[in-house]
């Protein structure tokens, strides 16, 4: 069983929590074996939590994010204590409190210990920008993801989508599904949920106005997809969020 007293020991998580805070946007953070956090930068421990760093350490994801969120981010987490391969540059949908959600990039890397053992997880989150062209295979992809963030409330074909990046279809389901781990089309439904998660904190709008903002046929609509990708109704998310 793993020691989170290593991290006090060692002062490993007051080093690098120190080294990200004055990185703007980065969210550091360390969980043990059992996957609960044991160090992280005060950014990311006010966006758990209103109090101290002390009120946060201990707690897993399933602790203060949605479930669904949550387990995609074990699913990783698990991977890289049982193999020790880092996930690196992963783009994903990440809560940044108070109703918003965003694209980041997220880096793990496994921890161990001085016997070469692995005893738990380091990780660094980061804004990501779809216009970025640090990385070719984000550049590669950068006027479709373009195109999309300007008209993800229209109907996209997957030939229109392709075309902006001089791709073919198949070839954009392959760069798509290695970078944000889904289709052109599933991207597409993130970003309108995405946009909807900011409206329903952000305005008064109804979620039937809020469905035809987004590109959704109906309130209907928006409401099955909204649920089967946050894992709760808008209406549910809406109130959770309201101050």
């Amino acid at each position: 069983m793993y020691d989170a007293n290593f991290f006090q020991h060692h002062g490993l998580g007051e080093y690098m929590a120190d080294l990200f805070e004055n990185m703007p946007g980065y969210l550091y953070f360390v969980k043990d074996g059992d996957l609960r956090l044991v160090a992280m930068n005060e950014r990311l421990a006010k966006k758990i939590s209103n109090d101290d760093n002390r009120e946060v350490l201990g707690l897993t994801d399933f602790d203060y994010l949605p479930v669904k969120m949550a387990t995609n981010y074990k699913v990783d987490d698990v991977l890289v204590l049982e193999t020790g391969e880092p996930i690196v540059n992963k783009v994903e949908l990440v809560t940044r409190g108070n109703g918003f959600v965003d694209w980041s990039t997220t880096t793990k890397t496994a921890l161990r210990d001085t016997k070469g053992e692995i005893v738990g997880i380091i990780g660094v989150t980061r804004p990501f920008s779809p216009g970025e062209v640090e990385y070719d295979a984000f550049d590669s992809l950068s006027e479709t993801i373009k195109l999309i963030q300007e008209r993800f409330n229209e109907t996209l074909s997957a030939d229109e989508m392709a075309k902006a990046s001089n791709m073919s279809v198949s070839t954009l389901q392959r760069h798509f599904q290695k970078i944000f781990n889904m289709t052109p089309v599933q991207y597409v439904r993130h970003i309108r949920i995405q946009h909807a998660c900011h409206l329903m904190v952000q305005s008064a709008l109804t979620l039937s106005e809020i469905a035809q903002q987004c590109g959704f046929s109906d309130q209907s609509h928006f409401t099955r997809e909204f649920s089967r990708i946050m894992n709760e109704s808008p209406n549910v998310y809406r109130k959770r969020h309201l101050f």
